[in-house]
């Protein structure tokens, strides 16, 4: 990363850090989130990760305010400052995981955005839209994902979308 990228990415955790508090108060997890976590949790073949356009400082600033930091494993993640396309973000990751040990046979890309569906695919990702941000679900349909939900608050519908029902 070029000396000016690393400098900026570095001065914009340290407002991320100083505003902590700030952003703990004003953070939400969404319902189901965290009992959908907790549940891949304690499957052994599922690794969770973090994917995403933000610097690596930056989203784990983000994640510690919601108290769901713990369960990523961030040494398989891809960031923003690793790559700004986000297909080579997923093959990052992909990359990542398998070379500590960790079987990536089947990638699962769970995003809310048109571009988090597209760029799973190009990577020849399983592709679930949550539909919690700024997108219908059929706008992520329409982006082409395999499946799509409202949110994660009904785990039957969570495991049939991230095919794990046969697991």
């Amino acid at each position: 990363m070029p000396p000016s990228v690393a400098q900026m990415t570095a001065a914009l955790a340290e407002q991320y850090e100083a505003r902590f508090d700030e952003l703990r108060r004003r953070a939400r997890v969404l319902p189901g989130v965290e009992a959908v976590l907790s549940l891949l949790d304690q499957k052994p073949e599922v690794t969770q990760t973090v994917l995403t356009g933000n610097p690596r400082a930056v989203a784990l600033i983000k994640l510690r305010t919601t108290g769901l930091v713990d369960q990523m494993r961030w040494d398989c993640g891809a960031f923003g400052d690793d790559h700004r396309d986000r297909a080579e973000l997923v093959r990052i990751a992909r990359q990542r995981c398998g070379s500590n040990g960790t079987d990536v046979g089947k990638v699962i890309v769970v995003g809310d955005t048109p571009a988090d569906i597209t760029a799973a695919r190009a990577a020849g990702a399983r592709a679930v839209g949550v539909a919690t941000g700024r997108f219908t679900t059929a706008e992520l349909d329409t982006a082409g994902a395999d499946a799509t939900l409202t949110d994660l608050a009904d785990l039957d519908a969570v495991q049939e979308a991230l095919d794990l029902r046969r697991h």
